[in-house]
């Protein structure tokens, strides 16, 4: 009886009596912020303006800097570490970022000097595409009428002249308007945009859950998956697709960009399909930190010499042109610190913990740093002219690969530990944030520290959202196991019991002033 009365006692207890462990933040937490000091000037000042004037993580804005040099730098420059190894400079990239953060917004801050670029040149070529297609039907129009000649005559000498015709047709190539990017194309759209464009498109979307919809083939007639062009597209290998009733299009040297601003849901639910034939492993990922509900009101706008620096030096980016890629090299020191780089990535590789889609991006993450840092040595000496763009590597761009490394390692650790995952951390977070709520309101009304909530108060406000009682329990020994509560009884009632240091974690893992640096 005594053991009885001594374990309902111990239920009573007053929760501000426990001795409560420091709450254990959860990964995102510990996710690095983008160091920008490796972009030049012009594009760190844009960088920085733009974060500020958005009220976005510097890690926004960086993500669609990558994704802008590689939409127009891919097929113009190539990098040639060592031997016959060559990397080309087109990347894929994915910025989550939960819904009302302004992606939209920073997405059009990198691109509108493209989509204006692609709209003046396309303009300028009106007049000769009209030209060159009035030639073209005017010779279709000969054709048929020696055709129809040849069909009463018979004579040799009007087949002669329907094969000269028809040589002169074939011959005829329609210039096409300039392309630099789409949004929402189906892989045998993709295809056709690219042979239109010398073998060259970009993906840019700034609601990048359509794109992954196109690659699962949910607006296909088959309804299938279709990942070649994407895989291919990346690794810059010859693609064949066949049309039903139609020329195949043959592309020899396909050089795809992606770049994606999405929520993390669509990251969640990325099918397996693309973790097994390698899709997923191609891309650089960031998960920046949310400003919302810590964000200055009336910021700062991106004052107009920063923006005209910007503009001027992508103008002279865009105008670059040329047939075969210029090829970039490292000096000695920089090759040397990019071999003791690679040494290091193969050491992550011995990891018997990585799965292997992980162990899959780790394998390309030395590409991948070295496509970006070619972006970057290009943007440093932003020219329209090939000649003022120096195609040796130095160390001072180089020496920014361990960072560049670490950064993208642990936000890639985050994507690949919710990719196709049904993560109990995840709803964890959402959980989290409404017992805050529960928690501010009791405040408010009572003016006094809340340190129980009810079980089933919790249950209403997040029932639709976890839909099973089962998972909400897991949901609660997850962030007991991180001290952020205790569940407890009284008498058949559920309480939870929370932590006091929980309003203190939530303000420090969601600073009122954002670091911008």
């Amino acid at each position: 009886m005594d053991n009885v009365l001594a374990l309902m006692n111990e239920e009573k207890k007053d929760p501000s009596q426990i001795e409560w462990e420091k709450p254990i933040s959860f990964d995102e937490d510990k996710l690095p912020e983008f160091d920008v000091s490796i972009f030049p000037e012009w594009l760190r000042d844009y960088i920085k303006g733009v974060s500020e004037s958005t009220q976005t993580s510097v890690d926004v804005s960086v993500m669609a800097s990558i994704a802008m040099l590689s939409t127009i730098l891919a097929k113009q420059f190539e990098i040639n570490p060592r031997g016959d190894w060559h990397e080309t400079l087109n990347t894929y990239t994915v910025l989550a970022l939960p819904s009302a953060n302004r992606k939209s917004g920073v997405f059009k801050e990198f691109t509108y000097p493209i989509i204006e670029y692609e709209k003046k040149q396309g303009e300028e070529l009106e007049i000769e595409i009209a030209k060159q297609l009035g030639k073209k039907k005017a010779l279709e129009k000969r054709k048929e009428h020696l055709q129809a000649k040849y069909g009463k005559e018979k004579k040799q000498e009007i087949l002669k002249e329907i094969d000269t015709v028809t040589e002169e047709i074939e011959s005829e190539k329609i210039i096409h308007k300039p392309r630099y990017s789409t949004s929402d194309a189906t892989p045998e759209v993709l295809a056709d945009l690219m042979r239109k464009n010398n073998e060259k498109i970009a993906i840019l979307s700034a609601e990048g859950g359509e794109a992954f919809d196109m690659m699962a083939g949910r607006y296909s007639s088959s309804g299938k998956p279709n990942i070649d062009i994407y895989l291919k597209g990346h690794s810059v290998d010859d693609v064949a697709i066949d049309r039903i009733g139609r020329e195949p299009i043959k592309l020899y040297s396909p050089t795809l960009t992606i770049g994606l601003f999405l929520q993390p849901d669509v990251v969640k639910n990325i099918p397996e399909q693309f973790q097994e034939r390698g899709l997923t492993q191609r891309f650089l990922y960031s998960f920046p930190r949310s400003w919302l509900g810590f964000r200055n009101k009336e910021p700062d706008p991106v004052s107009s010499n920063v923006r005209e620096k910007f503009e001027s030096s992508i103008q002279k980016l865009l105008r670059l042109k040329t047939d075969n890629p210029v090829i970039l090299t490292l000096s000695e020191e920089a090759n040397n610190l990019r071999r003791a780089n690679s040494y290091e990535i193969e050491e992550m590789l011995k990891d018997e913990d990585n799965t292997d889609a992980f162990q899959g991006w780790i394998g390309k993450l030395e590409g991948q740093m070295l496509r970006t840092i070619a972006l970057i040595h290009i943007a440093k000496y932003a020219s329209s002219n090939f000649s003022d763009i120096p195609t040796v590597i130095e160390v001072d761009i180089v020496q920014y690969m361990k960072g560049l490394r670490e950064y993208f390692v642990e936000h890639a650790k985050k994507a690949h530990g919710i990719m196709g995952v049904d993560s109990v951390e995840t709803d964890a977070k959402q959980v989290l944030k409404k017992i805050n709520t529960i928690i501010q309101k009791k405040k408010e009304k009572t003016n006094e520290s809340i340190t129980k909530i009810d079980h089933q108060e919790l249950w209403q406000l997040v029932k639709k959202m976890v839909k099973k009682s089962s998972r909400l329990d897991e949901i609660l020994i997850n962030l007991e196991d991180r001290n952020f509560i205790k569940i407890d009884w009284q008498g058949r009632k559920k309480i939870i019991l929370i932590n006091p240091m929980l309003m203190s974690t939530t303000e420090k893992n969601n600073p009122k002033t954002p670091n911008t640096n």
